[in-house]
């Protein structure tokens, strides 16, 4: 693997995130996904759409690891939300 290939994988089989921020997965979101989640801390509050990567991983996730959400608007800029 090269320097510039960053490391996708999520520890389940099948599964890869989207992008990586300090070594823990990080998965794409829609707008309406990522601002309805922003207050909520427990990941068994929050609700994400049942075929999306984000339950995937949190089905095949025993040990929850933190990761992250992330939301590009209109303009290129990037919004990241740390869960854990």
């Amino acid at each position: 693997m090269s320097s510039e290939e960053k490391d996708l994988s999520t520890g389940i089989e099948g599964l890869e995130a989207d992008d990586t921020y300090k070594g823990s997965p990080v998965f794409n979101v829609d707008k309406e996904t990522f601002f309805n989640n922003m207050r909520k801390e427990n990941p068994n509050e929050m609700k994400f759409p049942d075929d999306s990567k984000i339950v995937k991983f949190l089905r095949g996730n025993n040990a929850r690891r933190e990761f992250y959400t992330k939301f590009t608007d209109d303009r290129g800029e990037s919004f990241i939300k740390r869960i854990k």
